[in-house]
């Protein structure tokens, strides 16, 4: 290896925790108000990444000579919530939002009261219906959170359900965890849906206590027990459930809402390849804030690549230039099912077929070691990333076979371009919660990821 190759590499014990968790306390800060699109907390994010890029020497990455790629969205806030539950033959009590529930990103708005109705899966197929023997009319449907595990594809998303109940006459939502799941469900917020925006028909998520609470009421049947029946015999279960629930929700809904990629470049050094792109990128949105009280930080998810990428950046601008162009994306609503990383790649401001690489760093803070997705898929890049842990930092790898391509390496796998998922081992304990702050983060263990994340950029674009 030449000694100014050898120059490029030892750069990264520049990458220091220190620095990385700066930003992570600032992305995660309350301030940004959890980052999410439509809110003016993912437009602090994005002056923050675009002041960092610009202080450091990172070129703005469009042709119109500015940093921020805009896109159009759909986006949601919700302002206020208050859900009051009322069962029979019990004290009611008012619901705490983060505690007892959350608001479904993308929920309806208004006003509603109404009795409940347990519908399982809300199941409506010729072999399984669970519908065509409940009157939903004025009321409130119960649903579990996942599909049925004989399905097969995608799941079911809430709003496709909500399609279905209120052609029912259902007026409301509510989504209970799968307790007999072997993984342990959270109360998580999400911003993926499907389908048109339902005004008027609210849809919120509960604990696993609530939700346990609600379907135990007849000292026969628990929740799991109507689980098991459902998954094991293919027995329908759905009936009326002894309790009145209040649910309102005030938000500001906007199906053309904008959001923003942050976009910069560092020019290769060798005019033989300098046309040539390595993309390293992560997602700046998180999931927001709910009734102005409940803020989702997103420090793991993920202030923690856009930190990591923040200082590759730096640490790349501050010394030798690589032969190979290098071009950073802050991607914006990922949340939201990847639609800045797709919107990107279909408007990508170089040539997509000369991009050779494209890393994605995504909850990569926490945890103990590395679970880095795409080995089998690519295993050139692998070998580069494999030399370099061994050599540098030696982080553990779970070496497991994932499929290529996760979360916003995907719109760059579908069309062929290699690239690598740097992410933690358990690095979803907080997914979506509002507990996932900068105190989940692994200080140490980030610190040797983003060096690696580093040092197989600049083995790829030198």
């Amino acid at each position: 290896m030449i000694a100014t190759q050898q120059a490029l590499i030892d750069r990264h014990v520049e990458i220091r925790s220190e620095r990385l968790m700066s930003h992570v306390r600032v992305l995660a800060g309350d301030a940004m108000r959890g980052r999410m699109p439509g809110d003016v907390g993912y437009r602090m994010a994005m002056d923050y990444v675009t002041t960092f890029l610009r202080a450091n020497g990172i070129r703005p990455g469009l042709p119109t000579g500015g940093y921020e790629q805009a896109f159009s969205m759909e986006t949601c806030r919700v302002t206020a919530a208050d859900v009051r539950l009322d069962p029979e033959r019990r004290v009611g009590r008012t619901l705490e939002l983060g505690v007892d529930y959350v608001c479904r990103g993308l929920t309806g708005d208004g006003s509603v009261r109404g009795p409940l109705a347990f519908v399982g899966y809300c199941s409506s197929e010729p072999d399984f219906d669970e519908l065509s023997g409940i009157d939903l009319t004025g009321k409130i449907a119960i649903s579990f959170k996942h599909p049925e595990p004989w399905r097969q594809g995608r799941p079911v998303l809430p709003r496709i359900k909500a399609h279905i109940l209120r052609d029912r006459g259902a007026i409301g939502l509510v989504i209970v965890p799968n307790p007999n799941r072997n993984e342990p469900d959270r109360l998580s917020a999400s911003l993926v849906e499907e389908g048109d925006y339902i005004p008027g028909f609210p849809m919120i998520v509960v604990s696993d206590a609530v939700g346990t609470s609600l379907l135990d009421f007849d000292g026969v049947t628990t929740l799991s027990g109507r689980q098991y029946a459902i998954d094991v015999h293919r027995q329908v279960m759905s009936c009326d459930v002894p309790a009145m629930m209040s649910i309102r929700i005030e938000s500001h809904h906007d199906d053309n809402g904008c959001s923003w990629n942050a976009v910069g470049y560092l020019p290769g050094a060798d005019p033989a390849v300098a046309d040539e792109t390595v993309i390293i990128g992560a997602h700046l949105d998180h999931v927001g804030i709910q009734g102005e009280s409940v803020i989702f930080n997103g420090a793991q998810d993920n202030a923690s690549g856009v930190a990591a990428v923040l200082e590759i950046a730096r640490t790349f601008a501050s010394g030798r230039r690589p032969r190979r162009t290098i071009r950073f994306v802050l991607f914006g609503a990922e949340e939201a099912g990847l639609v800045g990383s797709i919107h990107y790649a279909r408007n990508a401001p170089h040539p997509l077929e000369k991009t050779v690489a494209m890393l994605n760093l995504d909850c990569m803070g926490a945890g103990s070691g590395g679970d880095f997705r795409g080995r089998v898929a690519y295993p050139e890049l692998f070998a580069l990333l494999d030399r370099m842990n061994e050599q540098y930092v030696k982080v553990p790898d779970t070496n497991t076979d994932h499929p290529p391509g996760g979360a916003d390496a995907k719109p760059f796998n579908d069309v062929g371009i290699p690239n690598i998922y740097f992410v933690s081992s358990d690095a979803y304990r907080h997914l979506h919660m509002a507990s996932d702050t900068p105190e989940t983060v692994n200080p140490v263990l980030f610190e040797q990821i983003t060096r690696l994340a580093y040092l197989t950029a600049a083995g790829i674009a030198d």
